[in-house]
């Protein structure tokens, strides 16, 4: 695993990328398509709320406000599932009511603020094993240390070109809410991709714009 400490999301979506288009190795998906994957990677980014996109990115403001806002208050926007269901509105398999795993986290800090149990999901076992799109976003965890409050996601897949950027802002944006909701000052955004890739055949123009 690569480890990077960036300042600024801008600044970590650079570093992903040079680090694929360096040090790849071509992959073909279960959906045949072409890949270039690399090591998995980890990004501790110190000043996540300031320079979130970069230029390069396909996700410029519009698109990420739009992003973020479906993520935290909802609307899928056509998708399959949208990481908003899993983590607001999770169900479980016994059929319980819908769970708002965010609020529960807001809640769980605001009691025990060192507690090590603020942790969301996404992954349904009962249901995502046999079907074809299911949440690259797996875990998300908020810790309050040194009087801040820090997140720590985990994506079991990222495409690094066209999702990171959407991603890590949508994220951070989500962590703003917790830590207003909390009352704690916003901390340190920690990113790890388990299998980061880009597809380099499908998105050549969009590849073409980092090289």
């Amino acid at each position: 695993m690569e480890l990077f400490a960036c300042k600024t999301i801008s600044q970590a979506h650079e570093k992903a990328i040079r680090q694929i288009i360096w040090k790849h190795r071509v992959i073909t998906t279960e959906d045949g398509e072409e890949t270039w994957e690399t090591d998995p990677l980890c990004f501790e980014i110190s000043d996540p709320m300031n320079d979130m996109i970069h230029p390069s990115s396909s996700f410029q403001e519009n698109r990420c406000q739009e992003y973020a806002r479906q993520l935290i208050h909802g609307d899928g926007g056509g998708f399959d599932y949208s990481y908003n269901e899993r983590l607001r509105h999770y169900v479980a398999a016994d059929g319980s009511a819908p769970r708002d795993q965010i609020g529960y986290v807001i809640q769980k800090l605001k009691k025990e603020p060192d507690s090590r149990r603020a942790v969301a999901i996404t992954w349904r076992p009962e249901g995502d094993w046999d079907v074809t799109n299911v949440p690259c976003l797996q875990f998300v965890q908020y810790a309050i240390r040194n009087g801040k409050l820090h997140c720590y996601v985990l994506f079991r897949s990222e495409d690094i070109l066209s999702a990171f950027g959407p991603n890590c802002y949508g994220l951070c944006k989500l962590q703003e809410f917790v830590s207003e909701a909390c009352n704690i000052p916003m901390g340190t955004y920690n990113h790890i991709a388990t299998i980061p890739h880009l597809y380099n055949k499908r998105d050549r123009s969009e590849l073409d714009r980092w090289m």
